[in-house]
């Protein structure tokens, strides 16, 4: 196999060469099956690829949904040339200019207007078809991408890209409306190529790019993502890589910032005649060691933080914050400028973290000693254990942390209103009992401030494991779990139960949960609704709707082992 076609796949890692097979006296044919180390199943006719399956998809760590960019018309609907308001007769102008061969504009638009026919939205994206001459381009489109027309999105934005990135070392690009493969890339090993290891992913987090406007398009704000993985040596020597990508076409576009604090740009970005990648996708080094947490920084500008072993925070322009593992954990941002350390130090008094250590759960405040580090260090507050017979086995975020809240409560049927108990610091925290131990699991509702747990339910452990799913969003609470109760009345099955915070002891008590400190004892004072379903099989994720302005009603989505989702509505 040649280098372009390893960068691809990957090297071998198994071969069965078949029997020749007599296609004419003098001839015969030689077919070749190869596995290689990226999961890829590839059958050869002599130097002819005849078909290839992708079973890294098989081995899914992370999955990102992406919006295909909008077209012209959209993004510069109702914005003038430069990024300038329109007046009424100019936007009339421009449209009039727009419209080619009037009578068929106006029979297509009658048509769709009547019959509320729209373009497909399950079309593929195809990367091989031209693009009309007559179109103009939007400038966020990356001129190298083969269909740009291809890659807008439909009517309805039901077509988008599926990311997805694998234990195999391989990231996907998946058309949602067909499943095929749009594009793919290895991500490269670093230093660690001369002694052999793989790539771990931890966290996909999506970013924003604002992209500079011209006389043809305005600003719009294009979607990156930074993939927080773990290098695991073949040496036993685990690093922490970020590889910052565009997903629309795989391209790099990290940032490396050199020791005179200046930006530069080591990206490598080769493309063969047929479109694939020739080049792996090579990451930044953010932790030299394993990594403990990731999340944004609250600052608008998408940071990227992570927290080392020695829970030192190190900014990054995505801010996302990483942790690692030691004691006085230090925060490291990506990417690390002078920008994002401001940004990252003024919002520090703001930022509660919460990490596991064994029985207990202990939050974390960021500050920084100059005369000691270089990096923000997270040091506990608080302590919160659940039982000596109880282990922490996972921790999991609100979902609505720093998205808009549209509708603040609930009227019900007299008129009265159930006003939404809404407390950003919130997290689940799910506890098994330790091995041997006959103790039941728990999940707890936690402040981050001050480590008040808020609510709290006993759940039955099925051979001394736990199988918990929970989302929680906004003051909602869905948590699934299996009951083998053998109470009279009772049936053994599958469990998933509504759980839903407002403020006060009853309707129209109000207590401005969203405003007042954790530290207020009226944090305490709110009532909960529950109520419980029966679910035919095993539930294996559970996830919340979320919308750009959250506006709509918001759907609990839950998928189960017969692969058939459901839904429910708040």
């Amino acid at each position: 196999m040649n280098t372009a076609l390893s960068n691809t796949y990957g090297s071998w890692v198994a071969f069965s060469p078949s029997s020749p097979t007599p296609t004419s006296i003098n001839e015969t044919t030689h077919k070749l099956f190869i596995v290689t180390s990226t999961g890829s199943l590839q059958l050869w006719d002599h130097d002819v690829l005849q078909w290839v399956r992708e079973e890294a998809l098989a081995t899914v760590q992370t999955a990102t949904v992406i919006e295909l960019p909008p077209t012209r018309e959209e993004v510069l609907g109702g914005v003038g040339a430069g990024g300038t308001r329109e007046s009424f007769w100019n936007k009339i102008v421009r449209q009039v200019k727009d419209i080619k061969n009037p009578p068929h504009y106006i029979v297509h638009f009658v048509t769709r207007f009547v019959t509320g026919s729209y373009a497909s939205p399950s079309s593929p994206i195809s990367l091989a078809s031209s693009v009309p001459s007559t179109f103009t381009i939007p400038h966020f489109v990356p001129p190298h991408f083969p269909d740009a027309l291809a890659a807008l999105r439909d009517t309805f934005s039901f077509r988008q890209l599926l990311i997805t990135s694998t234990a195999h070392g391989k990231i996907f690009a998946l058309d949602t409306s067909t499943g095929a493969i749009v594009w793919s890339r290895i991500l490269g090993l670093g230093w660690a190529r001369q002694v052999g290891g793989r790539i771990v992913p931890v966290k996909a987090v999506v970013v924003r790019s604002v992209e500079t406007g011209t006389e043809e398009c305005v600003p719009e704000a294009r979607k990156e993502i930074a993939l927080i993985t773990q290098r695991v040596a073949d040496d036993t020597l685990v690093d922490t890589v970020v590889f910052h990508f565009d997903p629309l076409t795989g391209e790099d576009i990290k940032t490396v910032t050199s020791t005179d604090g200046e930006i530069e740009s080591a990206r490598i970005n080769v493309k063969g005649a047929n479109g694939r990648w020739l080049s792996p996708l090579e990451g930044v080094d953010a932790i030299a060691g394993p990594l403990i947490d990731v999340f944004v920084v609250p600052d608008s500008k998408d940071t990227i933080g992570t927290l080392d072993e020695f829970l030192q925070v190190s900014p990054r322009r995505v801010t996302i914050v990483m942790y690692s593992s030691k004691p006085a954990p230090q925060v490291r941002l990506y990417p690390d400028t002078p920008d994002t350390h401001a940004s990252l130090t003024e919002l520090a008094p703001k930022i509660h973290l919460a990490l596991r250590a064994g029985t207990q759960v202990l939050g974390h405040e960021l500050g920084l000693n100059d005369e000691l580090s270089f990096f923000h260090v997270a040091f506990p507050t608080w302590g919160v254990s659940f039982g000596e017979e109880e282990e922490v086995t996972s921790i999991i975020r609100s979902s609505h942390k720093h998205r808009d809240v549209a509708s603040v409560g609930r009227v019900k049927g007299d008129r009265t209103t159930l006003y939404k108990y809404l407390n950003s610091h919130l997290i689940v925290v799910i506890s098994a009992p330790s091995r041997g131990s006959s103790s039941s699991c728990g999940l707890h509702v936690v402040d981050t401030v001050k480590g008040t747990v808020l609510y709290h339910v006993s759940l039955p452990a099925v051979d001394e494991k736990c199988d918990i799913k929970a989302v929680l969003d906004e003051n909602w609470l869905v948590y699934s779990y299996y009951d083998d109760s053998n109470e009279v009345g009772g049936a053994k099955g599958y469990r998933v139960v509504s759980v839903e915070m407002y403020e006060g002891y009853g309707p129209d008590q109000k207590i401005s949960s969203s405003d007042i400190t954790s530290y207020s004892n009226k944090t305490i004072e709110f009532s909960v609704y529950e109520q419980a379903f029966a679910m035919p099989h095993r539930v294996t994720a559970i996830a919340t709707t979320s919308t750009k302005f959250g506006v709509s009603t918001k759907d609990i989505i839950v998928t189960k082992t017969a692969f058939i989702p459901f839904h429910d509505v708040c």
